[in-house]
């Protein structure tokens, strides 16, 4: 296929119950000019035989069949044989606008972007809703930005929570290209040194405010299973960490990196499954000094959510996984206590308030409620 301008990398893993909502989003889309390229890795099920029934109908389709080696392996191989300007990535249970590559590609290639990042949606699958979080939602760079060129430099103050996800940003082939940009094969949460490598690497970043994809949420996906393979996080923030200190950024953002650090340790370990989460504490015990985490500041603690401040107090407090659960448990309760006691003395404070102006409204109704009738005497 010639003038390719968005190539799009699909990784196909037994999703036939889902795979046609992707696919149908894909072969609809409003820019005609891309091509799907489908890595179906080792499925067992009927997503081979779907593919198979969509390529026979679009022959922008390409199915590239490989042994089963993970979404990063997946997209790793798809991206060998992209051909577009651009290129994106899409999850097979998940699902886009039909006029998404058309909006992405016109913007991305009128201001020569390396990265072009939107939010997007999440869709519960049991119930049906469709929300948004801080997260996906992109609030966290001000809207001064928006449809703005800038780079990581612009927004230090925010770069650890803005999502790292692969799937919301449309990338420069040519840009990948030139800094080796691949996924981490064989390890889960395989987008954090993604997003900084390519991240870090750009003048030419920008964000549009269009919600464009339709994340899934479900049971079985990545994100909400808690298996031993979640115990790859560690690995993939040695090698997030060796990033900023390679960029000489360690230092200068210390203090917002080993929250980053704790906050997806915590993620990782509220998910898992009770067996594995002994084992799990063992290793952030052992990454402890590895990963810095014994220079957090004292007063940069204080602005922590409390529930990230209970977990690191938690780890720094234990020995053991029981006696960490325990301990983050208490300190959890102990922050609600006095969260609540707080609010309780606030709300007791407005009330009297309340109370002391409603007796001050009666006074002057009676006040003026006795002049009148003073006065009525008069005449």
């Amino acid at each position: 296929m010639s003038n390719v301008k968005v190539s799009v990398v699909v990784p196909v893993y037994n999703v036939e119950k889902y795979l046609n909502d992707c696919l149908d989003s894909l072969i609809n889309q409003t820019l005609e000019d891309i091509e799907i390229i489908c890595v179906n890795d080792g499925s067992t099920d009927n997503s081979l035989a779907i593919l198979e029934k969509y390529q026979n109908k679009d022959n922008r389709i390409q199915i590239i069949t490989r042994e089963n080696g993970g979404l990063s392996a997946a997209r790793n191989t798809g991206m060998e044989y992209t051909k577009g300007e651009y290129i994106s990535f899409i999850d097979s249970d998940d699902w886009i606008e039909l006029d998404t590559y058309e909006i992405l590609y016109e913007f991305a290639k009128s201001k020569d972007l390396d990265i072009l990042m939107f939010p997007f949606n999440f869709y519960n699958d049991d119930t049906g809703e469709i929300y948004q979080t801080q997260y996906n939602s992109l609030e966290v760079i001000d809207s001064s930005f928006d449809e703005k060129i800038f780079n990581y430099k612009d927004v230090k103050k925010s770069l650890f929570k803005i999502s790292h996800s692969a799937y919301n940003k449309i990338y420069k082939s040519s840009f990948l290209s030139n800094i080796d940009a691949h996924f981490e094969e064989g390890l889960n949460y395989e987008d954090i040194p993604f997003f900084f490598l390519t991240f870090l690497n750009t003048d030419k970043v920008s964000i549009i405010r269009k919600s464009l994809y339709l994340y899934r949420i479900r049971d079985g996906s990545i994100t909400t299973s808690g298996s031993e393979e979640s115990y790859g996080i560690f690995k993939i923030l040695t090698i997030f960490l060796n990033l900023m200190k390679e960029k000489n950024l360690f230092e200068e953002l210390k203090q917002d990196i080993l929250m980053y650090l704790i906050v997806n340790i915590k993620f990782v370990y509220i998910r898992l499954n009770e067996k594995f989460r002994n084992d799990f504490f063992e290793l952030i015990k052992k990454n402890y000094y590895d990963f810095n985490l014994n220079e957090v500041d004292e007063e940069e603690l204080k602005k922590w959510h409390f529930e990230d401040r209970a977990f690191y107090l938690s780890i720094h407090n234990s020995n053991n996984g029981t006696e960490f659960n325990l301990n983050y448990k208490l300190i959890c309760n102990e922050f609600t206590s006095i969260h609540f006691e707080t609010l309780s003395n606030e709300l007791q404070k407005e009330n009297e308030r309340l109370l002391e102006e409603n007796n001050k409204l009666k006074n002057q109704i009676n006040n003026n409620l006795f002049k009148k009738i003073r006065n009525t005497f008069k005449k």
